[in-house]
């Protein structure tokens, strides 16, 4: 039944960027803090730690994409199809830092 299907996956909670750095310095017990820098000051940021000029252009371009809200949905798919509410960032984050945290 999935032949020609379209989904478009996402969690069901929707989150800034600022939100998951808010979220990572919780779990990690410190602070973490989102700086939203304009595409051009990103870009030149990305080119001082010598990455590629076309790779540089791409990631501030998405970086932008994502910030205008491009990758956000809210269709419920994954949710759907594996048949449960998918987990929050914060518990797949926490599960994380504590794997971390574990192998330390």
């Amino acid at each position: 039944g999935h032949v020609g299907q379209t989904y478009e996956l996402g969690g069901d909670q929707a989150i800034s960027l600022a939100d998951l750095a808010a979220i990572v310095g919780t779990a990690a017990g410190t602070t973490v803090t989102y700086v939203d820098l304009p595409e051009a000051e990103y870009a030149t940021l990305l080119e001082g730690y010598g990455l590629p000029a076309a790779f540089v252009s791409m990631l501030a371009d998405s970086d932008t994409g994502i910030a205008r809200g491009h990758l956000r949905t809210d269709s419920g798919d994954l949710a759907r199809l594996i048949g449960r509410p998918t987990q929050t960032v914060a518990e797949v984050v926490q599960v994380h830092v504590d794997a971390l945290k574990a192998a330390v």
